[in-house]
């Protein structure tokens, strides 16, 4: 047995028919063609080329040569990337 019934004629009572949409404000590319009138010619925008990854660091400033460094008293700092660092509180070396 079906919980619905399958026909019910009354449902659309209050519904108003589908009506077409409007015409559009301008004729369309085939109605401009039977018309004689010719659609303008829009120019498309030159496609931008994604830059390299060089020309990205050299916008970007360059390659960072500075580092975070973490020393074993508990000190973080900032310093230039060296082979040989050193804290600046207690002057222990840093590896790299």
């Amino acid at each position: 047995m079906c919980a619905k019934p399958l026909e019910h004629p009354d449902v659309l009572v209050d519904v108003p028919l589908m009506r077409p949409l409007a015409s559009p404000t301008r004729p369309s590319r085939r109605r401009a063609r039977r018309s004689g009138q010719v659609a303008p010619v829009v120019a498309a925008a030159p496609a931008e080329v994604a830059p390299t990854p060089e020309e990205r660091a050299r916008r970007a400033g360059g390659p960072e040569d500075r580092a975070l460094y973490t020393c074993g008293c508990g000190t973080a700092f900032d310093a230039a990337v060296l082979m040989d660092v050193s804290c600046p509180a207690c002057g222990a070396a840093q590896s790299w």
